[in-house]
């Protein structure tokens, strides 16, 4: 926002209209600070589901590697009963995966599942 501090030669309409565009890039500016602290304010309120947190970066990654995926979850899982620790951990090992893929493997065709059984968390990849 240093365009202000610009030293502007020109007439009278040239001054005029650079200071209508500062202005209208201020009232821009103050509009995005609103919207960025209502949407900080409120991000703990908005539930994020674990799942789409997987599937976000499936999605990235395929998009950067070129492949198709396939994603199968198995919707008795509460993902809120697990631990964050756990699916912190389990978030960066599919991501290592994923790298691994787009690194090493070249695949064109992944599938990603995770399963309840009896209380237990599996994977089948």
């Amino acid at each position: 926002m240093n365009l202000g501090f610009l030293e502007i030669k020109g007439d009278a309409n040239t001054l005029k209209q650079h200071q209508k565009y500062i202005d209208e890039l201020q009232t821009i500016e103050k509009e995005i600070r609103n919207v960025s602290h209502k949407l900080s304010d409120n991000i703990d309120s908005i539930p994020i589901s674990f799942s789409s947190i997987i599937e976000e970066e499936l999605e990235n990654k395929s998009k950067l590697g070129n492949f198709k995926y396939t994603f199968d979850i198995d919707n008795s899982i509460d993902w809120h009963q697990i631990d964050q620790v756990f699916k912190a951990n389990l978030l960066r090992i599919l991501q290592e995966a994923l790298q691994n893929i787009l690194k090493h493997a070249f695949a064109k065709k992944n599938k990603l599942g995770f399963y309840g059984q009896q209380k237990k968390l599996r994977s089948r990849t």
